[in-house]
């Protein structure tokens, strides 16, 4: 890693604060150079609520201080608790129980930044346990959709009030483009009638720029429809959206040219001034993608040409 840390080391901060879901791997990593890097940087530090310890919390804090950043966090509701394949109108012990759990690591982990003095900026949230019916044609159909509003605004309201100062930022809320058909739709995980402060896209095959930049705009034309203007990408570095055996699946280890990361970081910070806050996912070094780091140096590089 020392390679990587003394080229981290020559980046300036980027213009625009990025948000990232942070393996604990890095921050569990004794060596806090690398992750000192990314907090400079990206200007944020960003943890995972559902499994941050304190001595973790007291680990990044320190970073926190010594950059002068703030903190995001990460939570998956309705991942803990409520198993797959459950429905949206079920309100029986599973949900009572993720909503508590979710209350609960958040007001701990609200109570760890105020002991530590930091200010948590951010709260992104990935609920995706839930699939809305396109047709409208039933009562049941129409029930689902109502009920799946309901359990995510029922999140976002405690998120609100735990954390009134933070943006909220719900992965899947934007457009996407059905391959087989090319008909363009909203992400199938909301509803669009959510309480919604900023949409969201998969920015996800960085070598297929021009469907990158078809996305982003798809979603930005469609926050204005809602009279939401501000669009937080989630940003893939190397690692992409592929099909495999006529399936589209996720591929963490996937090898492209690093240029592509460099020409969305200049078009992140010159071409959209509705995008505030992209986030990365995967995270910063994230042991699962070998070529993370590389394609980072890149995509900063490409961001601080605008400067």
């Amino acid at each position: 890693m020392s390679t990587i840390n003394e080229e981290l080391a020559k980046l300036s901060e980027l213009n625009k604060v990025h948000y990232y879901w942070t393996p604990l791997s890095l921050i569990r990593d004794s060596d806090t150079t690398t992750l000192e890097h990314v907090a400079r940087i990206t200007r944020s530090m960003c943890m995972q609520i559902e499994h941050i310890s304190q001595e973790e919390f007291d680990r990044c804090l320190l970073i926190c201080k010594r950059q002068k950043v703030t903190i995001g966090g990460n939570y998956s509701p309705y991942h803990r608790v409520v198993k797959k394949g459950a429905q949206a109108s079920d309100r029986g012990d599973d949900w009572i129980a993720e909503i508590n759990l979710f209350l609960e690591k958040c007001v701990k982990f609200k109570r760890m930044a105020e002991i530590g003095e930091v200010e948590i900026s951010c709260i992104m949230l990935d609920s995706e346990r839930y699939a809305r019916n396109w047709s409208q044609e039933s009562e049941a159909q129409r029930e689902n959709n109502k009920a799946i509003q309901q359990n995510l605004d029922v999140i976002h309201t405690i998120a609100v009030a735990l954390f009134p100062n933070a943006k909220i930022i719900w992965y899947g809320r934007g457009m996407q483009m059905n391959h087989e058909t090319g008909i363009w739709r909203s992400s199938s995980h909301w509803t669009q009638k959510e309480i919604t402060q900023v949409m969201t896209c998969s920015l996800y095959t960085l070598d297929e720029m021009p469907q990158m930049v078809r996305i982003l705009e798809k979603t930005i034309e469609e926050g204005k429809r809602l009279g939401i203007h501000e669009v937080s990408p989630y940003i893939s570095l190397g690692a992409s959206y592929q099909y495999i055996d006529g399936k589209l699946v996720f591929v963490f280890e996937y090898k492209y040219d690093p240029g592509f990361s460099k020409d969305m970081g200049i078009r992140v910070h010159r071409d959209w001034k509705s995008v505030k806050t992209p986030v990365f996912y995967p995270g910063p070094f994230d042991p699962r993608v070998p070529d993370w780091g590389l394609h980072f140096i890149e995509y900063v590089t490409g961001a601080n040409l605008n400067d």
